[in-house]
């Protein structure tokens, strides 16, 4: 009995470790927070445009980073991942294994020694028949009792009728005629049914058209659905004050060959000076045509806040219950109110 004892003894205190690493593990998941970091640099003259990408977490224990760069001395695009320092992941080293894997095959020699030499046999030239001629078709000629045996000419008929006065061809013709003109009317009245059934056919889809504008608008404008809006507007607003970015700033230097263009633009930009303030510096150029420029930007997220407000989210029953009225739309939703 002691030994069973100490044996879920030994169990119990093991399942608690692991509970506790796995929430301790949860909690820096959730509490520590992500850092990223972004910036790009740009300069139309010497043809360079350059983006980085970085997010790390937990002092750089998790590393993942990416990279466009142009130029001569720029890398390309790519990407790496490091954990504790140790590459994990790399675009550089997907390269090096997809070019150790390509085989040493030539498409016309096949598995010969590139370093051989190939002899061609030589050929005289006399006595040899050509490659093609027993490839070419043998055509049968045409004998004189083929040429007798073929039928008459069906129009050699048609002017021998014609020469002996046949009067049936003219009837023919007469019913002929007057079949046309019932075919090109029945043709007329079909068309005209037709173009009316479609007629009729257009108007009643701009009828249920126009019936599920106006309930689409309706359950817009309902109580219900504008409650709804207003939750989640302020759930993202908050959501925004804990992942917008802490730090940015943005420098353009530029310049059109027009000095009223370059102007202008000023002017334009300016406008929305409220908006981003000291953030963005503007160095106009009126004497040179130029685009040139840098970005920064930096901050952090917290995912408990984002999985908070994605629960919240997620079980929100009036928010499904105005999705799924949405869903069906305006029959399914009759329907449904008819058979409750």
């Amino acid at each position: 009995m002691m030994i069973f004892l100490t044996v879920l003894k030994v169990i119990g205190i093991i399942l608690l470790v692991i509970l506790g690493i796995v929430l301790f593990v949860l909690g820096l998941v959730l509490f520590l927070p992500v850092r990223y970091r972004m910036d790009a640099d740009a300069d139309q003259r010497i043809k360079k445009y350059d983006g980085h990408v970085n997010v790390m977490w937990l002092f750089r224990f998790l590393h993942a980073r990416a990279w466009a760069e142009s130029g001569e001395d720029g890398n390309g695009i790519g990407y790496e991942v490091k954990v504790a320092g140790i590459k994990l992941m790399s675009s550089e080293d997907e390269a090096q294994e997809e070019d150790e894997e390509l085989p040493d095959y030539d498409p016309v020699l096949g598995d010969m020694d590139l370093g051989e030499e190939v002899t061609v046999p030589e050929t005289t030239g006399q006595g040899e028949a050509h490659p093609d001629a027993a490839s070419q078709d043998v055509v049968p000629q045409e004998t004189a009792e083929d040429k007798m045996s073929e039928p008459f000419d069906n129009k050699v008929l048609s002017e021998f009728d014609h020469e002996t006065g046949d009067d049936g061809g003219n009837e023919k013709e007469h019913k002929s005629f007057f079949s046309k003109i019932r075919e090109i009317i029945d043709k007329c009245v079909s068309a005209v049914r037709n173009l009316s059934y479609t007629i009729k056919n257009i108007c009643d889809k701009i009828k249920q058209i126009l019936l599920d504008i106006s309930y689409y608008k309706e359950l817009w404008e309902s109580a219900e659905t504008q409650e709804v809006v207003a939750d989640l507007l302020e759930k993202t607003a908050f959501l925004w004050r804990r992942i917008r970015p802490r730090k940015w700033r943005m420098r353009l230097h530029f310049g059109f060959s027009n000095p009223a263009t370059t102007g202008e633009a000023l002017g334009a930009m300016c406008a929305f000076n409220p908006l981003y303030g000291e953030h963005i510096q503007l160095q106009p150029d009126f004497d040179e045509e130029i685009i040139e420029g840098d970005f920064e930007l930096s901050g952090h997220i917290q995912l408990f806040f984002v999985v908070v407000i994605a629960l919240k989210i997620y079980f929100n029953k009036k928010l499904k219950a105005v999705i799924g009225r949405f869903k069906r739309g305006r029959r399914r939703e009759n329907s449904r109110k008819k058979a409750a």
